[in-house]
């Protein structure tokens, strides 16, 4: 059942196939020490300057108002990040961007060293700190994914927690029984975080089930008490789910299948498989897939086949969901991605330096200046490169600060025009105004019911004029306008521009 000696010294080969120069540089731990904490350190310092200049973005400033409404689960996820986000703004006082981000920024460090220690027993220090510091300096686990009140910073350090703790015992260096509940607790941190933690726990117990040295721990108590205790963590999203009609699970499903002909279903996958490649950076993209191949195609119970399988499923599935789905983003297999890193830093330890070095130094130089531009940017929108401006944010991922002087502080609710609206306005008037949506309310839906001839005002946004008359206007036939709609002008600079019209509205008799 456990891994055996002989297969530990097999994996371990990588730091003895590195050329006698790179092998000096792993003999000294201090050395190796240093990197990582280096590493660590200037990540942790990027992480926390987007915390403190970059804008709550449409999906954060959404999450932050719904949050304001404490429920069991939400319309799109689990509860954790809602539940981080709205921790951290009861604590504070205030919903500050940068406080109700700091622990998605801690989670994002500290999924690093994570990284690093996995890699580091499987493979050596040399592999741990390549596959840290692919982590580090891939554009989504640097930024989107580990700073911001997204799912995605939760999910990946709980599967990360969930595999460091259980590493041990598959490898058979430390038997230890309470290893299994532990690692159960972990996957339920992640299950609240995302649904996609359960093609982690598939692909887990698929690799168990497949290899027969490792069939045996399906006979350990501990084992169940893992599953059963993961189960336990998302019983709230159960219960919430079950009084809702399970809608969570019907939004979500609902974005696998669209009928559509073969060319629309190309393109939803080549966009998706570019933005893998953004997010990862190309020669990380290719050396996943390279390392997922041969792990695949080596011998079964071994620590790399295991990693390849945890991260073949949501790779796999996402890009089949991209082909045949409606509405696939690049981001959702970055959690298969993060398990083919200690792959990639196997291989990357395997060569002569000279080649991945630079191209490791050409990242580590190139992302910070990436970080400071686009800090710089969402402050001031005012940035150029050679007489051209760089791309702004968009009127979604910026303070809409005109629409807190524009309606007066009366406590009339607000019915935006959409959900990202309302997240906008509610971001923007803080909890002086109940906000609700007219149109695709997601979680809005469970939080306020305005009442039949209830006065509100309107809210909608436009890169232009907006004609009331107009179907496209926004405003639902259960609404009149009352007098002349106000239309404020918002900028960010010189790059954002665009225009928030504020209607006084009556419900209808």
């Amino acid at each position: 059942m456990q891994y055996s000696p002989t297969d530990a010294v097999e994996e371990r080969r990588v730091v003895a196939a590195a050329p006698p120069r790179f092998i000096a540089a792993n003999a000294v731990s201090g050395v190796r020490v240093d990197a990582l904490v280096i590493l660590i350190a200037v990540s942790f310092v990027l992480r926390l300057t987007l915390a403190a200049c970059v804008p709550l973005t449409a999906d954060e400033a959404y999450a932050v108002v719904v949050s304001r409404s404490h429920s069991l689960s939400y319309y799109d996820h689990p509860p954790m990040m809602f539940a981080l986000a709205r921790l951290m703004a009861d604590i504070s006082g205030h919903e500050s961007p940068f406080v109700m981000r700091l622990p998605f920024v801690a989670m994002g460090t500290a999924s690093i060293w994570l990284l690093y220690d996995l890699t580091r027993r499987a493979f050596g220090r040399g592999a741990a700190l390549w596959a840290a510091s692919a982590f580090s300096l891939s554009p989504f686990f640097l930024t989107f994914g580990q700073v911001l009140i997204v799912p995605d910073g939760p999910l990946d350090f709980g599967l990360l927690l969930c595999f460091w703790f259980i590493q041990p015992r598959l490898a058979g260096t430390d038997p230890a029984a309470w290893r299994w509940p532990a690692a159960g607790l972990a996957l339920g941190f992640a299950l609240l975080s995302k649904y996609q933690a359960v093609l982690f726990a598939v692909a887990a117990l698929s690799a168990l089930a497949l290899d027969p040295r490792w069939r045996n721990e399906f006979r350990c108590p501990a084992f169940w008490a893992a599953q059963a205790l993961a189960i336990a963590c998302l019983c709230p999203v159960l219960v919430w789910n079950a009084q809702h009609d399970w809608i969570s699970f019907a939004f979500q499903m609902g974005r696998s299948y669209q009928a559509a002909g073969m060319a629309t279903h190309l393109t939803g996958l080549l966009s998706v498989l570019a933005g893998q490649i953004l997010y990862l950076l190309p020669f990380t993209w290719a050396g996943a897939h390279g390392g997922i191949f041969r792990a695949l195609s080596g011998r079964s119970g071994s620590q790399a086949w295991l990693m390849a399988n945890l991260a073949i499923w949501p790779i796999l599935i996402f890009d089949i969901v991209a082909l045949f789905g409606h509405h696939a983003l690049a981001h959702w297999a970055m959690s298969g991605f993060l398990f083919a890193l200690p792959l990639v830093g196997k291989a990357r330890a395997q060569k002569p330096s000279g080649a991945a070095g630079a191209r490791l130094v050409l990242a580590a130089s190139a992302i910070p200046l990436v970080v400071l531009l686009l800090s710089l940017q969402a402050l001031s929108g005012d940035l150029s490169i050679f007489g051209r401006p760089l791309p702004d944010l968009g009127r979604f991922n910026v303070d809409w600060t005109g629409l807190e002087s524009a309606i007066p502080d009366d406590g009339l609710p607000v019915v935006a025009s959409d959900w990202v609206t309302a997240g906008r306005a509610g971001i923007a008037l803080g909890t002086r105004h109940p906000v609700t949506v007219a149109s695709d309310p997601h979680h809005f839906k469970y939080m306020t019911d305005l009442k039949i001839g209830a006065r509100a005002y309107f809210v909608t946004s436009s890169p232009g004029r907006w004609d009331v008359s107009a179907q496209s206007s926004g405003i639902p036939n259960a609404y009149g306008v009352l007098g002349q709609p106000l239309q404020v002008v918002q900028r960010h600079g010189a790059a954002t521009t665009f225009r928030i019209t504020i209607a006084r509205v009556v419900r209808n008799e």
